[in-house]
């Protein structure tokens, strides 16, 4: 799969789609269908962002980037709607604003990411997401 940005080609795996659904899963598996398009998305958002690595399984298991992969629980069967929500955001559905962070305001345990000057700040179902300057 080609996932395009402003003439910029991204190249998606199978295994790399698998990946983005695994955390899907884990991160928002209780959340809105919304809220898992918007984890997929900030999936993406990073990839884009030059100051993230160039490519999936760099973007998500990049130190302390999802916490699901640190806790192990990204060894997840992921459902059909992780995987779709997936493939929403590779055609270019963001309900994020381009977000590159997200958070659960009730259960965070970082202090960064409550404490941030937090900007297109935007909540869906229990997430938060944001950029930063």
């Amino acid at each position: 799969t080609v996932f395009n940005d402003k003439g910029q080609n991204f190249y998606i795996t199978k295994d790399d789609i698998h990946l983005m659904a695994q955390i899907v899963y884990a991160e928002s598996c209780a959340e809105p269908y919304e809220g898992k398009v918007a984890v997929a998305s900030v999936i993406l958002n990073r990839l884009k962002d030059s100051r993230f690595p160039n490519n999936i399984e760099g973007v998500i298991k990049q130190k302390a980037a999802f916490s699901c992969v640190k806790d192990g629980k990204i060894n997840v069967t992921p459902d059909e709607n992780s995987y779709r929500a997936v493939m929403d955001a590779l055609k270019g559905k963001d309900p994020t604003d381009s977000a590159v962070f997200f958070y659960n305001p009730k259960i965070a345990t970082s202090s960064w990411m409550k404490n941030v000057d937090k900007k297109n700040s935007k909540r869906i179902g229990n997430h938060v997401f944001f950029v930063v300057n």
